[in-house]
């Protein structure tokens, strides 16, 4: 504690004090040196058995003092001037001094934790807010820790302070990470846990300020799984839940609302097709393609301002997001590669006048639509069903 009070507070407030427009990104570099410092300290306590050690002796002490009492309490029947019962007094008042020492101590390395922690977050959160330079190895530190103290109340009320004023692009990296962590964020009766609150809001902003990035992945966990009977499991159903809350909010804006119906348009298009059940094309057509059905949804599907969600869409710092590769139009034709789930191979014909393949293939339960590195897994639940029917 001496070092972190002699030397790296004392540089965060001679920062911290100054103006605004005198911050610069060059002075993340003591917020980023602080953090590591703290984050060092935070694990190399967290990783000794001192604090279960310190736990057993005050819970082992408390115990004595207890079954003192217990003792003393049979004493009083008989005669409290006995020198067995000032003999168990003098031990109860040595037990209950020896367990005040042992809880404080316990206390003391416990706020030891709990300091270098939200040193640590505090520090990471201020360096992604003040500059770019740090963006990957800051954010990944940041998240290992909020996530591995997600149930932890008290600490979550901290963390939602910390992260409020981070640019939500910072975190389209985890944006899988953060969504699916949805599913662990349930609610007790009609209350919801400031967990619940800080991972919503966080997934909600990303969502609207950076759709291309975030929607896909909500999407495809507000269909489920895929099962038959439609029995998930508790997880699962939270997991939908929430997804469909924050889908929702999203739909009621204007401009997020008309994004989010297009690329919804656009999943369902794909999954549609992922399922769509096609004879053994013959080998003699391999070379030309085969015509898409009329009735296929891809085959109609145009897109020009979502971008074409196999590709990478840069991230837009303004949130705009008007110079897209969007959808022109797909190939009347495609093509299957063989085997026993017959992929289908489509091309997508950009808004820059380029030619992206795709690949479409079903699986148990999800879709995969896939472009050289780039694959989205969409639940197949809804076209399933309609795919018999056909």
């Amino acid at each position: 504690m001496v070092i972190r009070n002699t030397y790296f507070d004392t540089a965060y407030q001679i920062v911290e004090k100054l103006q605004e427009t005198s911050i610069s990104g060059r002075h993340a570099i003591i917020l980023f040196r602080y953090a590591l410092f703290a984050e060092r300290q935070y694990q190399a306590v967290v990783e000794t058995d001192e604090s279960e050690l310190l736990r057993h002796d005050m819970e082992t002490k408390r115990k004595e003092v207890l079954d003192l009492d217990s003792l003393i309490s049979s004493e009083t029947k008989t005669d409290k001037q006995s020198s067995s019962y000032r003999k168990l007094s003098q031990d109860r008042r040595k037990a209950a001094l020896l367990l005040d020492q042992d809880s404080q101590k316990y206390k003391s390395h416990v706020q030891k934790i709990y300091v270098f922690l939200r040193d640590s977050i505090r520090m990471f959160a201020g360096c992604l807010r003040l500059s770019d330079m740090y963006d990957d190895d800051v954010l990944t530190r940041l998240c290992s820790l909020w996530f591995r103290n997600f149930d932890d109340e008290q600490l979550q009320k901290y963390i939602n302070a910390s992260i409020a004023n981070i640019p939500s692009r910072k975190f389209i990296f985890f944006a899988h990470q953060l969504t699916a962590l949805l599913s662990t964020s349930l609610t007790n009766g009609d209350t919801q846990s400031q967990s619940t609150r800080t991972l919503h809001d966080l997934v909600l902003k990303l969502s609207r300020e950076h759709p291309y990035h975030c929607l896909y992945q909500l999407h495809a966990l507000r269909m489920g799984d895929g099962t038959e009977d439609g029995s998930t499991s508790e997880r699962a159903n939270a997991r939908q839940q929430a997804a469909a809350t924050v889908l929702n909010q999203v739909r009621g804006r204007t401009i997020e609302g008309s994004r989010l119906q297009t690329i919804e348009q656009i999943c369902e298009a794909y999954i549609e097709w992922a399922v769509w059940a096609i004879p053994q094309p013959d080998p003699g057509s391999q070379n030309s393609g085969v015509p898409i059905p009329r009735a296929a949804k891809l085959v109609k599907l145009e897109a020009p301002n979502v971008p074409i969600p196999t590709i990478w869409t840069p991230v837009d710092p303004t949130c705009e997001y008007k110079n897209v590769v969007g959808i022109r139009r797909y190939a009347s034709k495609y093509k299957t590669s063989g085997g026993v789930n017959l992929p289908k191979i489509n091309d997508c014909y950009g808004t820059d006048g380029k030619i992206y393949r795709q690949v479409v293939c079903p699986s148990e339960s999800m879709m995969s639509i896939s472009h050289k590195r780039m694959t989205y897994h969409l639940s197949v639940q809804r076209s399933r069903r309609a795919a018999r029917r056909r």
